[in-house]
């Protein structure tokens, strides 16, 4: 095989380490510094999106100073190639041990999160969501640790790169995806605790949280299935197991921030309680965890927000009250305040008869009195009838308002919806723009105040026409719909 040329006169490429969707990954010889290292490189680059991604990945990483985060020397184009040339790793990654042996020890699995949550701590202080955790882009290096790898796809929360993926579409590996991932909504550094909350289950299980023939039915299960009792697969330490529940929590905000999971995954390894945290802050050394009180092992820790959390009960038993007195245990109180109070009622009641004086007979009321009375109170109902039916005019009109913006935000989420399904090649481009075509036709229907259930129906048909459970998700945003309707 003849030899390649090299890349920026510079980097001298030797073996293919691994092609995929975003290129070749080669081992180089970088000629000027002598040393052997990783070159990224994507040829014949017609597609802006991808030379941008390459331009992204080489800034969020540069931006992350970390040792376990794979370090960026040199990024560029050489006529219609673009390279990034990294350090290089012996590997593997993290997958190979995954797959070979099933579940790792349990010490070895927690030691391995807590490299990652350190490396991705670095990330989110600096600005960068990675947004594709997984055991794959975890590579070992010459020291056994894990370094994070491939930044690609990575968002910068200070909006430098925003514009590249749009919010609605499902970028990741269904596997390990967020659940706002899943549902296209924006993302924050709790994707990534959740992400490394699916690898740490999968270390410690040898299997992924959730899993099914089909991509589209794992990322529903992400969405609305619950989460799964690690100490139905493994016994594992109490405070560990509510860790990784907290971490899988639906709600992004319930979650620990990375730095507490590398935090409390420090002190499970150290075999204290995670718990701890609070002790230390108050003064306090941390408590071992077999001095623990007992939980259940799948018991989450309580958390505001929280749809997993629990309130654990108090610590103490409530202080049990002694026994009265003899003498006020024999004295019959109650009895004796009740005869009382029979005897007051009684005089008042008998005082209020003596002076009662019965009303004036109806007939020897003036007539005048009555029709004036009869007057005001007719102008007075009058009066109020034409304000309370302003006032329902304008609540109907304020709930007419809030449907149709109901409606439209559904209309947004099955759009949405659409574009994934056509991104994963479940519906090719003309179905999909005959979708988007129908969608928005309904938007418009709305908008104007007609009626559109015909066409919702109808197309609520095509969308169960998929099977396979391709279609669930839209099938419910239009059940939802029909049902406004």
């Amino acid at each position: 095989m003849d030899e390649l040329p090299p890349i920026a006169g510079r980097y001298r490429l030797l073996t293919l380490l691994g092609a995929g969707g975003m290129g070749e990954v080669w081992r180089a010889r970088d000629t000027v510094l002598d040393r052997d290292v990783a070159v990224k490189l994507l040829r014949d680059v017609d597609d802006p999106t991808m030379a941008e991604r390459f331009r992204r990945e080489s800034l969020s990483t540069a931006r992350v100073v970390h040792d376990d985060v794979v370090k960026i020397f040199d990024a560029g184009s050489d006529d219609n190639d673009v390279f990034l040339v990294m350090e290089l790793l012996p590997g593997p990654t993290l997958a190979e041990p995954i797959a070979q042996r099933g579940a790792l020890p349990i010490d070895t699995a927690v030691e391995y999160a807590r490299q990652v949550a350190g490396a991705l701590g670095a990330a989110h202080r600096a600005g960068v969501v990675h947004r594709d955790i997984k055991p794959a882009n975890l590579m070992f290096d010459g020291d056994g640790r894990l370094t994070v790898l491939d930044f690609g796809i990575a968002y910068a929360m200070t909006g430098v790169d925003a514009g590249l993926t749009q919010t609605g579409h499902v970028i990741g590996s269904p596997s390990y995806l967020s659940p706002e991932q899943a549902s296209g909504d924006p993302v924050g550094p709790p994707a990534d605790v959740y992400s490394l909350g699916c690898v740490l289950f999968e270390m410690l299980t040898g299997k992924v949280p959730y899993s099914a023939p089909h991509p589209v039915r794992i990322l529903h299960m992400h969405l609305s299935e619950p989460v799964p009792r690690i100490t139905d697969f493994r016994a594992v330490p109490p405070p560990l197991a509510r860790l990784v529940t907290r971490m899988l929590d639906k709600n992004p905000a319930a979650r620990p921030s990375m730095d507490q999971v590398a935090h409390e995954l420090g002190y499970v390894l150290n075999g204290a309680d995670p718990d701890a945290t609070d002790r230390l802050s108050a003064g306090q050394s941390p408590r071992t965890t077999q001095a623990m009180a007992p939980r259940p092992l799948d018991e989450p820790m309580a958390l505001a927000n929280s749809r997993t959390g629990v309130l654990s009960g108090p610590s103490t038993p409530p202080p049990v009250r002694g026994p009265r007195p003899r003498s006020l245990r024999s004295f019959p109180t109650g009895r004796l305040l009740g005869a009382i109070a029979i005897v007051i009622a009684c005089v008042f009641a008998a005082s209020w008869l003596a002076a009662y004086e019965p009303a004036p007979a109806e007939a020897d009321q003036p007539a005048e009195s009555s029709d004036s009375s009869n007057s005001v109170d007719n102008s007075s109902d009058s009066d109020s009838g034409s304000e309370g039916a302003d006032k329902s005019a304008d609540r109907n009109a304020d709930k007419s308002d809030k449907s149709d913006n109901k409606t439209l935000n559904r209309l947004d989420k099955l759009d949405r919806w659409r574009e994934n399904l056509e991104s994963w090649n479940i519906i090719d481009a003309g179905q999909s723009q005959e979708w988007e075509d129908q969608i928005q036709g309904i938007r418009d229907l709305v908008e104007k105040g007609e009626s559109a259930k015909r066409e919702m129906e109808q197309l609520r048909d095509e969308f169960d026409s998929l099977g396979k459970g391709d279609s669930k998700d839209g099938e419910k945003i239009l059940d939802g719909l029909l049902k406004q309707h």
